[in-house]
């Protein structure tokens, strides 16, 4: 067995398949593997520890780690510690990012938390305080400081190397919600002028969670690949869309573009998409959702009940489709994107519908972290499908990088509350699974848009 977690980290030589994690093990797993075979010299404590050009680093989470990264990619992990929380970055050339022992922040820092009200006019008027309360929290918790620091000095090494950095994967296992695609900073630039960042406006960032691979039986190597590589995601497009919400009918106008198949019933599109042997590029779904602190009781449907479809029910499909080609899925539903600890399992993992589709085999999902109102779900839909059209070429993950630094540099000029709401919807998005994913829609007349 080669020793995967001392040698120096590399890119793959082959360009178009990059797998992060190619083990399918988590860290704590490769780590006590590696310390049978490691030289005495090395272990130099009771802890996991690993030693790289002389640098020890003590890994003591549990997360899928790959050694072999490319230098234009990041990956960080946000990990429990009994009621405090740690952060942990790594990249291939700079030293591994350890902040631990973090309270957890006093103000609401997610947006499920800062969206809580009685009624809409309330749940609002708390939002707009929203772009204030990540400043606050990117420039004054020294965690978020940290990895700011740390980012910015690896640009500049990788500046001097002629590369940038490209893609930000992100492993959160906490209950904390915090919008990392909120993260912001400022510098000055080589003019000595000001620039502003977001870390999802600046960088291609991607979530990503420890998932049990269903169809493996390995205690030792049973999780899924987070795959890096160009996936061409073509065919049909299959959608659900709750025609009792205000502004469906404009989604559907966008939908029918590009001829896609809609259903009206949540259940008649699930038995469809149970059977359904055609080729399918988009799952896309716009709908109601419904957050439990019982994760498996999170649905997405009607606000009639019958209408509902929890997780728990959607488990017992199969939904073929997704392992017979790439597919992305997109909930465009309150809620859709948010995880919770599943009771159903001994570790701390984290599950919700986004986790679902990708252990079903989808190489993408795009959901929400809160509440989204009508008219602004239907407005960040839109805006994907024109950006998708402009940029055919761009991965489901660059569009959303797109999408987000265009409504970042508006808001920086206009802070109306049009401008202000559109620009914390927008960032309400969030992708999982492959960061070059690309989706190519049927034409008008069936062709695929090549």
């Amino acid at each position: 067995m080669t020793n995967k977690l001392i040698q120096n980290i590399t890119a793959s030589t082959n360009p178009q398949k990059q797998d992060l994690f190619s083990d399918g093990m988590s860290a704590d797993e490769l780590l006590q593997e590696e310390a049978r075979n490691l030289p005495a010299g090395y272990i130099k404590t009771t802890e996991e520890e690993l030693t790289k050009d002389n640098h020890i680093y003590n890994i003591s989470f549990s997360a899928k780690l790959d050694a072999k990264l490319r230098n234009e990619v990041v990956i960080f992990y946000v990990v429990d510690e009994g009621g405090k929380y740690r952060v942990r970055a790594f990249n291939s050339i700079q030293e591994m990012l350890d902040i631990g022992d973090n309270d957890p922040p006093t103000l609401p820092i997610s947006f499920s938390l800062q969206m809580q009200g009685k009624d809409q006019k309330e749940q609002l008027r708390k939002l707009r305080d929203f772009p204030g309360v990540m400043r606050l929290y990117s420039q004054k918790r020294p965690e978020a400081r940290q990895l700011i620091k740390w980012l910015i000095y690896l640009q500049k090494k990788l500046k001097s190397f002629q590369q940038q950095l490209s893609y930000v994967i992100i492993n959160d296992k906490t209950n904390l919600e915090i919008p990392w695609e909120m993260l912001q900073w400022q510098e000055k630039n080589e003019e000595n002028q000001k620039t502003f960042h977001y870390l999802g406006a600046s960088f291609i960032t991607v979530r990503w969670q420890d998932i049990d691979n269903p169809e493996c039986w390995d205690e030792n190597n049973n999780l899924l690949n987070l795959e890096f590589k160009r996936e061409d995601c073509s065919g049909d497009i299959v959608a659900y869309t709750n025609t009792a919400l205000n502004n469906v009918k404009e989604e559907i106008l966008t939908l029918n573009q590009f001829n896609a198949t809609c259903h009206d019933n949540p259940h008649k599109f699930l038995n469809y998409l149970e059977q359904v042997r055609s080729r399918i590029s988009l799952v896309y779904i716009a709908s109601h959702g419904f957050f439990d602190e019982d994760i498996y009781q999170t649905s997405i449907g009607e606000e009639n009940r019958k209408n509902q479809i929890s997780l728990k029910r959607i488990n017992k499909y199969d939904f073929d489709c997704f392992k017979a080609c790439p597919s992305i899925v997109f909930l465009n539903a309150c809620h859709s994107g948010r995880l919770g600890k599943d009771n159903m399992m001994s570790q701390n993992y984290r599950t919700g519908f986004a986790t679902f589709f990708l252990e079903r085999g989808a190489k993408g999902v795009i959901g929400t972290l809160g509440k989204v109102l009508d008219q602004y779900a239907v407005k960040v839909s839109n805006n994907f499908f024109e950006e998708y059209q402009r940029c055919p070429e761009l991965s489901v993950a660059a569009i959303f990088r797109n999408m987000r630094k265009q409504v970042a540099e508006i808001y920086r000029k206009r802070k109306d509350d049009e401008t202000e709401r559109l620009f914390l919807f927008t960032f309400m998005y969030i992708y999982y699974g492959n960061p070059m994913t690309v989706l190519r829609f049927p034409q008008t007349g069936g062709q695929t848009n090549v």
